[in-house]
């Protein structure tokens, strides 16, 4: 006799969901890696450098600690950014939990236990969900990793000077202030 198939949980129902260390992929929901201190440490580094960033301007929502973002439709799934930055207009008030509007920019730091393979599959699921640029920052290297729909995936080591002309005129950051 075959085992009852659960049914697929919306983005909706998982907003709703005591959901520590979750994502919903494809409807269904899935443990992530715990981090730890570096990664911590890392993703406060980024928070720091984009809101110097942003700080004066009106224009941006800046949200971290895992914040729900929406990759996909039947079957749902819903990712959580280290680091993700809308346009303020994209918000509605009040601010819900589940922001169905694409982000501009996600950052994303890799943990001790995600692989290479994993960050540009997820890297490549909010690009195609509209998210119109993608961070990956890896530890272990000291490197960035930026991708977007309009060309190829372009690697930052830790002397480079990244910026995001298109999506955040003015911003720039040498690669290993995010690390240090």
């Amino acid at each position: 006799m075959n085992a009852p198939v659960e049914p697929l949980m919306t983005a909706e129902e998982f907003a709703t969901q005591n959901r520590d260390n979750l994502e919903l992929v494809r409807g269904r929901m899935q443990p992530t890696h715990p981090t730890g201190g570096r990664v911590g440490f890392i993703c406060a580094n980024v928070c720091f450098e984009f809101a110097n960033a942003i700080e004066h301007s009106r224009t941006w929502v800046a949200c971290s600690n895992d914040t729900f973002v929406l990759t996909g439709r039947d079957p749902d799934s819903v990712r959580g950014g280290d680091l993700v930055i809308w346009r303020r207009d994209a918000i509605p008030k009040p601010m819900p939990d589940l922001i169905l509007t694409p982000p501009e920019i996600v950052v994303e730091v890799r943990g001790p236990l995600d692989s290479i393979a994993e960050m540009l599959c997820k890297a490549t699921e909010y690009v195609t969900a509209g998210v119109k640029v993608v961070l990956v920052l890896d530890p272990d290297h000291k490197t960035a990793g930026l991708f977007s729909a309009d060309q190829l995936p372009r690697r930052f080591g830790p002397s480079d000077a990244l910026t995001l002309p298109d999506v955040l005129p003015g911003f720039s950051v040498e690669v290993k202030k995010f690390f240090e």
